[in-house]
């Protein structure tokens, strides 16, 4: 079975600008990071690329534009996947999202759907 066939939504390679806020449990600080760019995403997570890693099982909130509409969407994420793209200054996070509104979820879904059926 492929990838793409285990994946429970269709997903879209767009770049999107992101902002993540994340609490550090080591030093018991949040920061928000705004500079990540989105790779790809679907209704149930983000791949996008940062400058440093998260830790894999991190909890985070993310906040992005679907360019379709002129609404922020404000949901959780979980770090499922970190890649090394180059070491110190590129890593590829996959997100996860969790506690997402059913309304967010059909409104990505939506975006997705009709981007790739007008391509």
């Amino acid at each position: 079975m492929s990838q793409d066939e285990k994946r429970k939504y269709r997903r879209l390679d767009t770049q999107v600008k992101v902002e993540i806020s994340y609490t550090d449990p080591e030093k018991d600080v949040t920061s928000l990071i705004t500079d990540p760019v989105s790779k790809n995403m679907s209704a149930g997570g983000l791949l996008i690329r940062l400058s440093k890693p998260l830790a894999v099982g991190s909890e985070v909130v993310v906040k992005f534009l679907l360019p379709s509409e002129q609404r922020f969407i404000m949901t959780f994420g979980r770090v499922v996947r970190v890649e090394v793209v180059e070491e110190g200054s590129k890593y590829d996070i996959g997100l996860c999202f969790i506690n997402t509104r059913q309304q967010d979820i059909e409104r990505i879904e939506k975006h997705v759907t009709d981007t790739l059926e007008k391509d």
